[in-house]
């Protein structure tokens, strides 16, 4: 993702991440914590399929599990969450 338009994602995200995030991501998996730690360094889908030696509609999976649990809607929320429980 280009630096500008992560920027721009940042500053227009409405939805705010609350407690209930932190609460849930106690219920991800050490593989979804593994996937949601790559993406977070820039891992496109294939690349983090790659590094961990599976398919990417495996990782697919993965995130989709991933942003449920979180209660987000994309990765990039998914990775605010992230950084954010980092923080806390």
């Amino acid at each position: 993702m280009a630096p500008g338009l992560a920027a721009r994602l940042l500053t227009k995200s409405s939805r705010p991440i609350t407690m209930a995030v932190k609460k849930d991501a106690l219920a991800l998996t050490k593989r979804e914590w593994c996937i949601l730690d790559l993406v977070s360094r820039g891992l496109a889908n294939k690349e983090v399929a790659r590094a961990l030696g599976v398919t990417d509609k495996t990782v697919k999976h993965y995130m989709t599990n991933i942003m449920q649990k979180l209660q987000v809607r994309n990765r990039v929320e998914a990775v605010l969450a992230l950084q954010k429980m980092r923080r806390d």
